[in-house]
């Protein structure tokens, strides 16, 4: 804001008219107001602030003192005010209300305030308008022409309110103290409506949410890849070193070494795999050749102890043969010697014993045929020996029940495993289920959270009016206070015009009866005189030296000294008179200066504001805590949506853990399954299979030793 042009009239200790030209006062850059006490300083500040505003520039001073004391009664004060702003080049031109005297009778009437306000269209217009003391305006355009109407232009073009101007642009006397004794909030609202810094400050508060949120996708993102990278970790089976190294890029963020790291790790691991499933086929292959070869060891060894039993027994044989010739001799002697008859019972007996032992023979297959045929079809097959066969058949079916006694104990389990199997589904199911409801929850959130800003920020326009509803109030209480002190004022202003009434009446007397003692005096003049003639003296009337009639005192002849002591009763009256109307003038300007504040208030309508404007303090009082509730209340919220993140989080990864062993536990199984199924066969279980060749084994056994 830039001041051009000042003139006053009548305004303050300037009775006349007073012209300041501040544009060539500036033109050096600086200028200073200074001179003794009381030498109009003060007024000029006053003059500048009450031509924008209507105001003086001191809070605790009344508007009236803006009109000089000096000034002719009938004369209006007038500021006439030129400055410049961003919105363009301005005049405004105020009149403050003062009491005239009437045109017509005696007493005084109230000439009320007038304000006048101009847009000058360019600068070369300037001088025109500053040369226009009559206020005319030629070549300006009027924006405003009531008093309402020119405030409110004047603060659209400074931009500021009259307390916001004089608490910043320019301070009155003992007033720089309130600006610094003034609240965080006002001086805040004050700084930022000089300087324009309300976009800044929207600008600040949109960065700081979009910083918030966007610390909260970081966050999320950073716990995804926390998950992701513990998953691989954990799938991959690395090392501390190589997962403390991945781990230390996605810490810092750095995603291109962290997937050349994880490709690397991906490889090898593929590698190892592919080896490693190689190696699995070659040891199942390992593994049937050497069954195959137990297998055939188990047979071979059993046919070696059988062989070697039966060496033993022809060696045994061998070692008792000569015995057994000696015997034999013997006992072809001794059969020589015996009767054919005893020959003929040996004969008998044998075949009876054969007979015996072909028919259990025949017993013993024709109770086998129906588990066994083949092995009874065995003894009746002349291609070979049927020991030999049957021999075979038994080594046979015990190779085939050892090699299923593993299979046993893997079916007996399969039960418990599928139970369990089931169980850990059951969790997982329910895991699932909790994390799905946590899931919704965190969905949830935003929206509570969209709520509580919403009405954070409702709370915080709701109390942003708290500085200026105070000043508000402190306006009301002032004018409560004003027409509070005019009401009881309407009465002292009544007693003291009843006593200046009485000693105006009492000053008639006085000088009625003055009157009258003097015009008996003069009545009685000539014998006053005549008392001081002195014979041949001459008379002071006509000059003669002779007094032949002398004039005599009348009865109700005055003294001068009567003439003199109503005279000094006459002027003690009109001194006192005068004192009373003097108390009567400055009581009636002090009735005026409280109407003037109080405006068109009244004791009640004033305490009604004063209530409206405590409830608005209240209410932005009660705003600004619930501002500070709300804040708190969601700082509280983000850490709890935070915790409830990295829960589910947690319970997600610990989902995904579970649901891959559940997953190979389940390929295991139905592995071990399909194996059983097909090494059952055709029997109902592994059990009854190898029963059935344990069975056949011992059949065969049985079959060869009858």
């Amino acid at each position: 804001m830039k001041l051009h042009h000042l003139r006053m009239t009548g305004i303050g200790p300037f009775a006349g008219t007073v012209e300041i030209d501040f544009a060539a006062l500036g033109a050096s850059g600086t200028f200073l107001l200074e001179g003794p006490t009381g030498s109009g300083k003060s007024t000029i500040l006053d003059a500048i602030v009450y031509a924008l505003y209507g105001q003086v520039a001191g809070s605790a001073t009344s508007a009236d003192r803006i009109r000089s004391q000096f000034a002719a009664p009938t004369e209006p004060s007038i500021v006439d005010l030129v400055f410049e702003t961003p919105s363009g080049l301005h005049r405004v031109r105020r009149s403050p209300e003062f009491q005239r005297p009437k045109l017509r009778g005696t007493g005084t009437t109230k000439e009320q305030a007038k304000a006048l306000m101009w847009r000058i269209g360019s600068p070369q217009a300037l001088p025109a308008a500053i040369a226009d003391t009559a206020g005319a305006g030629d070549g300006s355009e009027v924006i405003a022409s009531r008093l309402d109407e020119v405030g409110r232009e004047v603060q659209r073009a400074v931009g500021l309110t009259r307390e916001q101007f004089t608490q910043t642009v320019l301070l009155p006397q003992n007033e720089f103290a309130r600006f610094l004794r003034a609240g965080t909030g006002e001086r805040q609202q004050v700084l930022q409506r000089v300087f324009g810094t309300e976009t800044y400050a929207a600008v600040e508060k949109q960065l700081e949410e979009m910083r918030k949120q966007a610390k909260r996708q970081v966050d999320a993102a950073q716990q995804t890849l926390g998950t992701a990278l513990a998953r691989f970790t954990e799938a991959v089976a690395l090392e501390d070193e190589e997962g403390a190294a991945l781990t230390e890029h996605a810490a810092a963020l750095r995603l291109e070494s962290l997937a050349s790291a994880a490709d690397a790790q991906l490889g090898q691991v593929t590698a190892r795999a592919t080896e490693t499933a190689a190696g699995s086929a070659a040891a199942q292959e390992v593994e049937q050749t050497a069954r195959t070869a137990a297998e055939a060891a188990r047979t071979a060894r059993t046919r070696i102890d059988r062989r070697r039993a039966l060496d033993q027994l022809a060696t045994r044989l061998e070692t008792e043969k000569p015995e057994v010739a000696k015997a034999s001799a013997a006992l072809e002697r001794d059969e020589t010697a015996r009767p054919v008859v005893e020959v003929l019972r040996r004969r008998d007996t044998a075949a009876q014993a054969a007979s015996a032992a072909i028919e259990a023979l025949a017993a013993r297959a024709e109770e086998m045929r129906p588990a066994h045929p083949d092995l009874v079809d065995l003894l009746a097959e002349q291609a070979e020996d049927p020991a030999v066969a049957l021999a075979a058949a038994a080594d046979e079916a015990t190779g085939a029940a050892g090699a299923l006694t593993d299979l046993v104990d893997l079916e007996t389990a399969l039960p418990e495993r599928e139970k369990q199997l089931d169980a850990r589904r059951e969790a997982l199911t329910a895991r699932e289920e909790k994390l799905k409801a946590a899931t919704v929850r965190l969905e949830e959130r935003p929206a509570a959270r969209s709520a509580l800003v919403t009405a954070r920020e409702e709370a915080r326009t709701a109390a942003s009016g708290l500085a200026e509803a105070r000043l508000e109030l402190a306006a009301a209480q002032d004018v409560l206070k004003a027409a509070t002190a005019a009401a009881g004022q309407v009465k002292a202003v009544a007693k003291v015009k009843e006593t200046a009434e009485r000693s105006l009446r009492a000053a008639r007397t006085r000088a009625e009866e003055e009157a009258t003692l003097r015009r008996r005096r003069f009545a009685g003049i000539a014998a006053e005189l005549a008392a001081d003639l002195e014979d041949e003296a001459a008379c002071p009337v006509c000059g003669s030296h002779e007094h032949p009639h002398p004039a005599g005192p009348s009865e109700d002849a005055v003294s001068p000294e009567q003439v003199e002591a109503a005279e000094a009763a006459r002027r003690a009256a009109e001194q006192a008179q005068a004192a009373d109307a003097q108390a009567l003038a400055l009581a009636e300007r002090e009735l005026s200066a409280l109407r003037e504040d109080a405006g068109d208030h009244t004791p009640d309508t004033a305490r009604t504001e004063v209530e409206t404007r405590t409830a608005a303090v209240t209410a932005a009082t009660t705003a600004a805590a619930r501002a500070d509730e709300l804040e708190t209340q969601l700082n509280t919220f983000d850490a709890e949506t935070g915790k409830a993140t990295r829960a589910k989080e947690a319970l997600a990864l610990e989902v995904a853990r579970e649901r891959t062993g559940i997953d190979e536990t389940g390929r295991a199984l139905a592995a071990d399954r399909t194996r059983i199924d097909e090494a059952r066969g055709e029997d109902g279980s592994i059990a009854e299979r190898r029963r059935g060749h344990t069975a056949r084994a011992r059949a065969a056994t049985a079959l060869r030793e009858a």
